[in-house]
């Protein structure tokens, strides 16, 4: 095997390839045998015409077939060859053949750039935040808690009462005409709520599921049903269920069911999880804040295969969780099409973050030893919950080549730890504002030049309680 890299640009090269006959001749044979089912050539019978008579006729069919073949085949090993990584799918350029003497193919490959790293990427200044997590935010975290614990008791030996939701069949129907204006198969009432249709709610109030009550009511003019305005009607109401929500009680009984020995126990979990949650995220924008300030000062491109690669992980990543919703749906394609077009700046970013983190790491000497893949495993095994061995895990991510690149992820991790650790950090307890962002906020004021009849208030509606089911 011959082979000729030519740079392009720094993510682009080409390799031009030169592959001897040995090499070529059992993926020549498949394609010529192909040829031959279907050649079909003057003064030759199906199958019985030369082969260089057939490579003149069907060139380019061959040499199609071939290729397929053959570049998937050996252009992995023409990496290794030239000690050249490659990302995405080689592009191919070109090809040709000479029969029984060498196939020639030239294919281009995308390229990380070569990353040299200056100076300036230490002393970055950066703020980072205090953590706090205050006594309120333990208390509306209880309450959540408690609203997810909240259990609904269907009521059956007693009549409603305040406090229970009752729910209906309702029909109205107008006294003078008997012609039917409102008609709900399911309606429920909220019984001691401040918006419940009063007339409704004292129809219901200590009956029980399966009775039905009939009144006459005479229609308000801000009536909340509309189509009863101003008219007498007939109200008939047939109770299907009467129901209660039940909530646990804030006590060590609660607090022990959740995995703490008492209430007091309870908190201090909570603020220890949420303070650790917040750690986290801040850390992670730390991170992001720094490495983006140190590539502000480098300009280098980044291939596009790699950057899409990146995208699609994002996606994936995203959309996980939702897939058995997703498989049927006829947006599934749009909406991942829209994802991706999102995605895709925050993925250049993150692939150009890594080609400098590679960069950092190879000048720095970041290694990652045996002992440090060994404890990525076993953290990934802590957090999956997996019940495999070591040895299990790791002989399977060796058959998959995941294990290839834990090294570069646990260095780029060491490189990323060295920049932040370099950096000035202040902390703080409130991040300042990029200067973009404290342009944008407004303030409406008798120069403004558009219009300030809208109103930015929080709109409310207040129905009355009660909804269709």
């Amino acid at each position: 095997m011959q082979v000729t890299i030519t740079e392009k640009s720094p993510i682009m090269k080409t390799a031009e390839v030169t592959l001897p006959w040995d090499q070529v001749a059992p993926h020549f044979t498949s394609a010529l045998n192909e040829v031959k089912k279907y050649a079909n050539l003057p003064g030759f019978r199906k199958g019985k015409a030369p082969v260089l008579i057939l490579i003149k006729r069907y060139r380019a069919e061959l040499m199609s077939a071939m290729v397929q073949k053959i570049i998937p085949a050996t252009v992995e090993e023409v990496a290794q060859s030239e000690n050249l990584k490659f990302v995405g799918q080689p592009h191919f350029v070109d090809a040709d053949f000479s029969y029984k003497e060498n196939l020639q193919y030239t294919v281009g490959l995308e390229v990380m750039p070569v990353v040299e790293v200056k100076e300036g990427w230490q002393g970055v200044e950066a703020e980072s935040l205090n953590i706090k997590v205050e006594d309120k935010e333990i208390e509306e975290t209880l309450e959540e808690m408690i609203k997810s614990g909240t259990k609904t008791e269907e009521i059956t030996e007693r009549g409603a009462e305040d406090g229970d939701e009752v729910t209906v069949a309702l029909t109205a129907m107008t006294a003078e005409d008997n012609e039917v204006v409102t008609d709900l198969d399911k309606y429920v009432i909220y019984l001691g709520k401040e918006h419940t249709h009063a007339v409704l709610a004292e129809m219901v109030s200590g009956k029980k599921a399966g009775d039905e009550v009939e009144q006459e009511h005479e229609g308000a003019e801000d009536e909340v049903f509309k189509e009863w305005a101003g008219k007498k009607v007939k109200l008939m109401v047939d109770i299907q269920k009467v129901s209660r929500h039940i909530k646990p009680e804030l006590n060590d009984e609660f607090a022990k069911e959740r995995g703490a020995d008492d209430l007091a126990g309870l908190r201090a979990q909570l603020k220890e999880n949420m303070t650790k949650e917040r750690e986290g995220y801040e850390k992670n924008r730390l991170e992001g804040t720094v490495i983006a300030k140190v590539l502000e000062d480098y300009d280098f491109q980044v291939p596009p295969a790699a950057v899409m690669q990146e995208a699609e992980m994002m996606v994936r990543q995203e959309i996980m969780p939702y897939m058995q919703y997703l498989q049927d749906s006829p947006h599934a394609e749009q909406m991942v099409r829209g994802m991706m077009e999102r995605y895709m700046p925050g993925a250049t970013q993150k692939v150009r973050m890594n080609a400098f983190l590679d960069a950092l790491a190879k000048q720095q000497g970041i290694e990652a030893s045996e002992e440090d893949v060994n404890t990525e495993l076993q953290e990934y095994l802590d957090e999956t919950d997996d019940k495999r061995t070591l040895e299990e895990v790791r002989e399977e991510f060796k058959q998959s080549k995941v294990l290839d690149t834990i090294p570069e992820i646990i260095c780029r991790r060491k490189a990323l730890e060295s920049v932040v650790e370099a950096a000035k950090i202040t902390k703080v307890d409130e991040l300042t504002k990029p200067e973009s962002e404290e342009e944008a906020e407004h303030v409406h004021g008798p120069d403004c030049n558009h219009d300030h009849d809208h109103d930015h208030a929080e709109e409310t509606s207040v129905a009355a309680e009660g909804s269709e089911a």
